[in-house]
């Protein structure tokens, strides 16, 4: 999974988005967890935020500590002009999670 995981990135650093996809599917299929988050930014990246809405909700019911999939879900319901309430929310979890980020978030 780590070696998927690794090409993702090298692609993600690209900008090769749908590349950089494709290898954190095969990393998340071999049980990479760390590509969760690049994962749903590639999603967003590739204005599939229906797609990326539904990856990252069904991920944090797995994994409900990883701030960067709350972070992507709260800009792809922006997106898709959803309520601001639910946008405020996940980025306040993302916030709370990972707070040395909050100047990102």
């Amino acid at each position: 999974g780590f070696l998927w995981y690794y090409l993702g990135f090298c692609k993600f650093n690209e900008d090769k988005w749908q590349e950089a996809l494709r290898s954190f599917d095969r990393a998340q299929n071999l049980g990479d967890i760390n590509c969760l988050g690049f994962k749903a930014f590639c999603l967003r990246k590739l204005n599939r935020h229906h797609e990326c809405l539904e990856f990252t909700t069904k991920s944090l019911r797995q994994y409900p500590n990883v701030p960067s999939l709350y972070f992507n879900r709260a800009l792809s319901r922006q997106s898709l002009e959803q309520p601001k309430t639910l946008v405020c929310q996940d980025m306040k979890k993302a916030a709370e999670l990972a707070p040395e980020l909050i100047n990102s978030y």
